[in-house]
């Protein structure tokens, strides 16, 4: 056959409807015997951890770098090549065509040794729908859970620590699902910022007496007054109680200036506008913004609270 390196596809062109689909399977099957192979000496690198000799950190980033596979290529292939070492069985099936490296990724976290020969026939020449409804039946029962669809745009940087967490959290996600890992990073936020911001913390210490000409408020009293408001804006006007739960601020219904001191009883949340609203019933708006005066708060304007 003609070949010319600028058009590797010259010697195709010449080929005949039948040698070319001949060619075609022949290429196909050539194909599947090359990712076979590929998956084994990736899972031959990665249980010897030979990548370290060659200075990567890890068999994730050596296929990025040295083997030029894609992000997903290369997570789908480490985490074929792991479960292949479990079980050889899985390299000839894909060299065959019986199973898609695609299908493979979606049973894998599903492979154990007392159901592997019966989920790989039950795959076998399935497509990825098809195997999907395995892989659904296979996952525990219980009430659907109510999903919401979020696109985000986010940097190098965060993508690379996604792609390490998938890394490091695999023998728990085994599928790597990048829901499940901001799940857990979501929770552990919002844990670390209720014990910032609302003193929300698994081992409370005792509670201490506020400390006189202090606006420090404890710890204690934090969790108390979180809690009694539910997290919400106590301040109730003529059309009801403030919806805010966003930017909340601990509030002195007697001003800390008139001597209120930080307990339970004398705090309560309060969004951002409201605590600012009440601090101009108390001592004017020209003293709270003195660098931006505005007009005074209607007349006859009463301060309300939401009880304890």
């Amino acid at each position: 056959m003609p070949h010319d390196p600028a058009n590797p596809f010259l010697a195709l062109y010449a080929l005949s409807d039948d040698a070319l689909l001949e060619e075609t399977v022949r290429l196909a099957a050539n194909e599947r015997q090359s990712t076979a192979a590929l998956i084994a000496a990736i899972a031959e690198i990665d249980a010897r951890r030979s990548y370290r000799q060659e200075g990567f950190k890890s068999t994730y980033t050596y296929c990025r770098q040295v083997l030029k596979l894609s992000e997903h290529a290369a997570y789908d292939r480490i985490a074929a090549a792991r479960k292949v070492r479990e079980f050889p069985a899985i390299l000839q099936r894909l060299e065959d065509g019986t199973l898609t490296l695609a299908n493979l990724t979606l049973l894998a976290p599903f492979l154990e040794s007392h159901n592997c020969d019966e989920l790989l026939r039950a795959a076998e020449n399935k497509s990825k729908q098809e195997v999907e409804a395995i892989v659904s039946a296979l996952r525990p029962k219980g009430p659907i859970p109510e999903l919401y669809r979020l696109e985000l745009n986010i940097s190098r940087e965060a993508w690379e620590h996604l792609l390490r967490l998938q890394e490091l959290l695999r023998p728990s996600i085994g599928d790597g699902n990048p829901s499940r890992i901001f799940e857990r990073a979501l929770a552990l936020l919002l844990a670390n910022t209720e014990a910032r911001k609302m003193a929300k913390v698994e081992r409370p210490q005792a509670p201490k007496p506020p400390t006189p000409g202090s606006r420090h408020v404890p710890a204690g009293v934090k969790r108390t007054v979180s809690e009694r408001d539910e997290g919400r804006c106590a301040f109730v006007g003529r059309a009801g109680r403030c919806t805010e739960t966003a930017g909340l601020e601990f509030h002195h219904i007697k001003p800390f200036a008139a001597g209120g001191l930080a307990t339970a009883y004398n705090i309560e949340l309060r969004c951002r506008t409201h605590n600012q609203y009440e601090a101009e019933l108390d001592f004017g708006a020209r003293a709270v913004h003195r660098t931006r005066p505005r007009a005074s708060p209607t007349k006859g304007a009463a301060k309300t609270r939401a009880g304890p």
